[in-house]
């Protein structure tokens, strides 16, 4: 399950083109699925995370 989660990451992080521009913290999925992660404490499992959650769920990993 852990891994299909992280292959899941990888996979979105790899085809979103988003702007790297500073914005406000928020979590650009939806707060239930941060909180997921969170609760898995995948927030900051490898560098490839980290970057993944820095832009998706900045807020609830507590990237900002």
């Amino acid at each position: 399950m852990f891994f299909y989660l992280v292959a899941i990451l990888v996979l979105l992080n790899a085809f979103t083109q988003e702007s790297l521009a500073e914005e406000k913290c928020m979590d650009r999925w939806e707060e239930r699925f941060c909180k997921m992660i969170k609760d898995q404490n995948a927030c900051a499992i490898s560098e490839v995370t980290i970057r993944a959650m820095k832009q998706k769920c900045a807020k609830t990993c507590g990237h900002c």
